[in-house]
């Protein structure tokens, strides 16, 4: 047997985004503030139907690269010119 993990393909809103993504108070995420996730991170989403999905396993690894490759956002004020 291979050491790979099963990729499981699960219900991005139901399951996935009240895993990884809980708010401090305890209440449940809104849909508009998950998909604002699902854009700034990149998710690997899979729309089919009314439904959306994700493998949990490429979401993962999504947030992994978004967390290693980081950019920082731009400072305040006039922006620097090239070679000062």
């Amino acid at each position: 047997m291979s050491d790979q993990p099963i990729p499981r393909i699960v219900p991005y809103f139901e399951e996935y985004v009240p895993k990884r993504f809980p708010r401090r108070n305890g209440k449940p995420r809104a849909r508009r503030s998950a998909q604002r996730l699902a854009k700034k991170f990149a998710l690997p989403l899979i729309f089919a139907g009314h439904s959306v999905l994700i493998d949990e396993i490429a979401g993962d690894v999504a947030l992994a690269k978004f967390a290693i490759n980081r950019k920082q956002p731009p400072r305040r004020g006039r922006p620097r010119t090239g070679a000062a």
